[in-house]
């Protein structure tokens, strides 16, 4: 896996509010976010109303890939953290990184 200050698994609205935070208090520190997603982070409790027609498509999403870009954030998609080694500070993934 790539070299990052700042690990965030998963993209849930916690891991995004981690990463404001990170961003609040450091914003030039390296940061990569993984999720086994391969969409960009979503909303899941938005789903039911899409799928009902209640809610359009594009509310689902909570940020959109500029966002990322412009908020200099890494983002591996498809993959699962597998391990994590805290002393050594390094984690392998699903996809062999």
């Amino acid at each position: 896996m790539q070299e990052t200050q700042y690990l965030i698994v998963g993209a849930s609205h916690a891991a995004l509010s981690a990463l404001q935070a990170i961003r609040m208090q450091d914003a030039e520190g390296s940061v990569t976010l993984v999720t086994r997603d391969d969409a960009l982070p979503y909303s899941p409790t938005v789903l039911p109303y899409v799928v009902s027609g209640r809610s359009a498509p594009e509310r689902v999403a909570l940020k959109d890939g500029a966002w990322f870009e412009q908020n200099r954030v890494g983002f591996i998609r498809g993959a699962a953290v597998t391990s994590v080694d805290a002393a050594a500070k390094r984690a392998k993934l699903s996809s062999g990184e």
